[in-house]
């Protein structure tokens, strides 16, 4: 099945400034069984203008880098399955997971938040109570936007004294895992790490690793 790799183009600009990193837990249950959804990556190019582009090439790098990581990565002792869905039912998971991450920024959120019927009932067929979703943005500056934006913070500082630093780049990644029997978020967790390349397979490794490690109590390694 042709891989399809689904892009959140408003979002990412307000990525260091709306988003907080964070890890929810509602409890701790014994997972044998879980269904891995399709990633929703999506990395944006600051170049003339310190405009945020959605970069296709880099967003598709991502999504295939977490794309290999979820299917090599889960532990034996777990059962994991695929969902591998057509491009319409894909673009409404995608469509439901910017929104499920844009929604949800503290603890409390993530505990009040229920999922849809309309999602639920997409994933019913599949036979699992427990589904594992992973949201990646980020973003790289271009050289001369970064030489810009440095001799702008300069002429601010002297000014006004605006201490402020631009970031070359930033990753971050939203893992949860879904609990559609109870129609609630098992876990919940949001890492970000500044100046760092949001498509290099290391920082996604390390990201997922977090979140996994988190919940599961165990390294998340290749078999």
């Amino acid at each position: 099945m042709k891989k399809i790799y689904m892009l959140a183009i408003c979002i990412t600009p307000f990525l260091n400034y709306h988003y907080k990193p964070f890890t929810y837990v509602r409890t701790k249950v014994k997972i044998d069984k879980i269904l891995i959804l399709p990633p929703v990556s999506n990395i944006s190019v600051i170049n003339k203008g310190s405009r945020f582009q959605t970069d296709s090439a880099l967003s598709k790098m991502a999504f295939e880098q977490t794309t290999y990581l979820l299917q090599k990565n889960f532990h034996d002792s777990i059962k994991t399955s695929y969902f591998l869905p057509d491009s319409a039912v894909q673009s409404a998971l995608a469509r439901f997971l910017m929104k499920f991450n844009s929604e949800i920024n503290i603890e409390l959120q993530a505990n009040l938040f229920r999922i849809p019927d309309s999602i639920v009932n997409l994933l019913r067929p599949s036979n699992v109570n427990f589904v594992f979703c992973t949201i990646n943005f980020g973003f790289i500056r271009t050289r001369k936007n970064m030489v810009n934006t440095q001799q702008a913070s300069e002429i601010a500082d002297f000014l006004v004294g605006f201490n402020y630093r631009p970031l070359e780049s930033s990753a971050l990644m939203s893992c949860a895992i879904l609990n559609l029997k109870e129609r609630n978020i098992l876990f919940f967790e949001r890492n970000i790490l500044e100046n760092r390349n949001p498509a290099d397979v290391k920082i996604i490794d390390l990201q997922m690793n977090m979140a996994i490690t988190h919940y599961f109590n165990a390294n998340f390694r290749p078999k």
